[in-house]
């Protein structure tokens, strides 16, 4: 095999190592973070926090139903003993009565519109959850199948590396030097095919004798225009 074969190789082999490092570096990104999930979780616990509030307001509210309960049953209690004669002393407990039931009906209407947010919040958590709970369980799949991959994708790239190693070592050191400082400003296109005349890479046309010597493979050829490893 001469060297502008070789050099073809080595430029294939170059492209799907390159193909193959840019799809492990996307595996392991992948498998560091999902995004996705990420951003669930973190509504689910606003979500959450939003229901434990509610559910704090609606017990605090409960509690105060319960005080205010106690408050009128114990002024009941007291209207109706008999006990009770002093004219005065009783306008004052009717009046006290009649403030505690209202305070108790406004509460009545606070609780109900309490405990729909707090059921509503609730229903809430309960769909995220789900939601969690169905992309956790995709994303187990998903890391089992990436994973695999990985090692397939690490085996192909070592398999490749020990190729790109052979196939340099083929090549003299100035033409690979010439190919390296291509490849760096061409990344796997240092080589240029040939086709009708023409430079493949840039298009512009190839002197008949450069063309000759190119299909001879004998020597490296380099297009007048880009520079490129003419490939006959």
């Amino acid at each position: 095999m001469n060297q502008i074969s070789n050099l073809r190789q080595l430029q294939i082999v170059d492209q799907q190592i390159a193909t193959n490092s840019g799809r492990l570096k996307e595996i392991v990104e992948l498998l560091a973070n999902d995004p996705a999930l990420d951003s669930i979780r973190a509504d689910l616990a606003r979500q959450q926090k939003l229901f434990d509030e509610h559910r704090g307001a609606l017990r605090e509210q409960e509690s105060k139903a319960s005080s205010l309960d106690y408050k009128i049953k114990e002024l009941e209690s007291r209207l109706y003993s008999g006990q009770m004669t002093n004219p005065k002393e009783l306008d004052g407990f009717l009046q006290d009565h009649a403030m505690h039931k209202r305070m108790r009906g406004d509460l009545d209407d606070q609780l109900l519109k309490q405990m729909e947010a707090t059921d509503s919040a609730r229903k809430e958590v309960e769909r995220i959850t789900q939601r969690v709970e169905e992309m956790e369980s995709a994303r187990a799949r998903q890391l089992d199948a990436i994973t695999k991959e990985r090692g397939e994708v690490e085996e192909r790239i070592r398999g490749l590396t020990q190729e790109q190693i052979s196939l340099r070592e083929s090549i003299i050191a100035p033409t690979r030097a010439i190919y390296d400082r291509l490849q760096k400003s061409n990344p796997g296109h240092a080589l240029a095919a040939i086709r009708a005349g023409a430079c493949d890479a840039c298009g512009v046309e190839v002197p008949r004798g450069l063309i000759a010597r190119a299909k001879q493979a004998e020597e490296i050829v380099l297009c007048p225009s880009c520079g490129r490893i003419l490939s006959g």
